[in-house]
């Protein structure tokens, strides 16, 4: 069995263990908020309405009726209007079918464990290490709403995940039609753009210090079209509450903004979205909830971006390497499945990555010289490290901190390399013979295991809060 073959098991036995934690524990559990009794008569859909859900629902079957719905893009609801469409001429049914239930099937049809494992494989050089990430991506920190509920975050991270895999292969085009398409899901879609602008003007520069008009041209077109579904759905709220509404009163203060944006306001009024709004005392226990993916992803973006690290990876990313990309992604001529020497041996640059002596021919202390570089640490992790960092900061401190629980491994695959990186007892770069190696050592470790043990634990939890209504949602 391969390892694709390998995987695949192993995610449809976590879809079977998440629905069976949910539907369970919606049986057994009296749920904490039974609002959605008043909405369903279908047992079987009881345990996807909850918290957002109903917004969605009430969107796929009415459209866009109150102002607060607005702080909402489409996609969700669109799946579920489609989806129900189809089962209803498909099936030939008299009655119109439960949308609840055709969107939770389109969103278990959207598994990303496949895309990651070859997204890991380009990255990494590792099918070890491959394999690890995908594992990881299992024990997900919200497994409820990424792999069982139509919610926004398994579309999204289908085809954000797909847009980061034709990256690794040139194709800019399809790129970037799966992040429009990621886009219509989730606001945090615009941060996509980077990619592309990384690929066509960032690459270009550092490898021969001059940018391609042609890419330049496509680097805005295809940005324009990454920011095109955001750009609609403020065009369209726009249209019904400043232009074309009929109500008796004023159009609302939004309207006269320079920037008018719905979406905002709907954030800021009816969530409280805004810089440092949701520092207070109460949101303590969140924050809690918070910050084991925050310190995780916050962890490993540090690493990669100290200045050592930094300029390690931007000098590497400078040299022109004889990779075409083919077989880093089908596994086939580059890898192989009797250790990590021949990975190691094409991931080795031509040149030496740092110098073991200063322009002056003076030895550097040994904290400054990485005689042999981790293999987590490759230049075309850089783009999504700096997305990790600025998503990060965006959950931190302007929106509802816990939903990086579901937004961070939706968003950023790089979560589950932070993963990897902690789990991995990896002594490269380290000198055996430091007195401290050991220690460092010990404590990678102990770190690894308890972030597997959190991930195990704390999705167990969630499955149960989402059955029961309880937060964080």
């Amino acid at each position: 069995m391969d390892d694709l073959q390998s995987l695949t098991l192993l995610t449809l036995l976590s879809r079977v263990i998440v629905f069976l934690l949910v539907y369970l524990s919606a049986y057994l559990i009296p749920s904490f908020d039974s609002s959605h009794k008043t909405v369903l008569t279908s047992k079987w859909s009881e345990p996807l309405l909850r918290w957002d859900s109903f917004h969605f629902l009430h969107i796929a079957k009415e459209g866009y009726v109150y102002e607060h719905e607005w702080a909402f893009l489409a996609g969700a609801p669109m799946v579920m209007r489609y989806t129900g469409y189809l089962a209803e001429r498909l099936l030939s049914l008299k009655s119109s079918p439960d949308l609840l239930l055709t969107g939770a099937l389109a969103a278990m049809a959207c598994d990303t464990t496949r895309t990651l494992y070859l997204w890991a494989l380009y990255h990494l050089r590792s099918r070890k290490l491959a394999y690890l990430v995908a594992v990881l991506s299992l024990m997900s920190s919200s497994p409820a709403t990424l792999r069982l509920t139509p919610y926004q975050e398994p579309f999204f991270a289908y085809f954000s995940y797909k847009g980061m895999l034709y990256c690794t292969k040139d194709q800019w085009f399809l790129a970037s039609v799966s992040f429009a398409l990621a886009g219509t899901f989730r606001s945090n879609g615009i941060l996509l753009s980077g990619y592309i602008l990384w690929g066509l003007l960032v690459v270009p520069l550092l490898k021969i210090r001059t940018i391609p008009p042609i890419n330049l041209l496509r680097s805005i077109l295809y940005t324009s079209l990454i920011l095109s579904p955001l750009i609609y759905h403020q065009y369209t709220g726009y249209l019904a509450f400043c232009v074309l509404s009929q109500a008796p009163t004023s159009p609302p203060s939004w309207c006269s903004l320079t920037l008018p944006s719905i979406y905002t306001h709907a954030q800021l009024k009816y969530w409280n979205v805004g810089f440092l709004r949701y520092w207070t005392i109460s949101q303590i226990p969140n924050f809690a909830l918070a910050a084991p993916p925050l310190g995780c992803l916050l962890s490993w973006c540090f690493y990669v971006l100290r200045p050592g690290n930094l300029e390690y990876l931007l000098r590497k990313a400078s040299v022109q390497e004889d990779d075409d990309g083919t077989g880093t992604i089908t596994g086939t001529t580059k890898y192989s499945d009797k250790g990590e020497d021949k990975d190691k041996a094409k991931a080795k640059p031509k040149t030496k990555p740092i110098s073991p002596k200063t322009k002056d021919n003076v030895t550097p202390r040994k904290s400054q010289v990485q005689t042999v570089p981790s293999p987590f640490l490759t230049p075309t992790l850089l783009p999504h490290t700096i997305h990790a960092l600025i998503l990060s900061f965006i959950l931190l401190f302007a929106s509802h901190t816990q939903i990086v629980l579901r937004v961070g491994p939706a968003s950023v695959p790089v979560m589950y390399v932070a993963g990897a990186w902690l789990v991995v007892s990896d002594s490269e770069g380290e000198d055996e013979k430091d007195p401290g190696y050991q220690g460092k050592k010990k404590r990678k470790i102990k770190w690894g295991k308890l972030w597997i043990g959190w991930s195990l634990v704390w999705g167990v939890l969630s499955c149960v809060f989402w059955a029961a209504g309880l937060p964080p949602a």
